[in-house]
């Protein structure tokens, strides 16, 4: 959640990212599953399945079981992509602002993959 401050996240997102008509805040769901990611990568479905619960996250973000509710993190990553390229101009935007770095290409990979199954 630091890294998350310190990159701007929560300012960026929120906006782009209203809660539902239920009441799911997807900038949650969005949270949870980078802090996932960057903790212990995995499938959206061991996310749903175990992760969570063994987690603070719950705690962190004063949420419930329902924000990790599998269709969500499928759906808010649907969320995403009309922003991709506003969000690689914010995070170029924080990495010069943090760095004082200059670059003429940056290159990055924001992959989204993983595969898990039953032997």
């Amino acid at each position: 959640m630091q890294l998350s401050e310190q990159l701007q996240l929560d300012a960026f997102w929120r906006p782009l990212l209203p809660e539902s008509r239920e009441g799911t805040s997807w900038y949650h769901t969005l949270a949870t599953s980078c802090a996932y990611r960057l903790v212990n990568p995995g499938s959206e479905w061991r996310l749903h399945r175990l992760w969570f619960d063994q987690s603070a996250m719950g705690d962190l973000l004063e949420e419930d079981f329902s924000l990790v509710a599998k269709d969500n993190l499928y759906r808010v990553l649907n969320k995403l992509v009309q922003h991709k390229r506003a969000l690689f101009t914010h995070l170029q935007g924080r990495w010069q602002d943090m760095f004082g770095a200059s670059f003429d290409v940056l290159l990055y990979d924001l992959t989204s993959t993983y595969f898990e199954c039953e032997p």
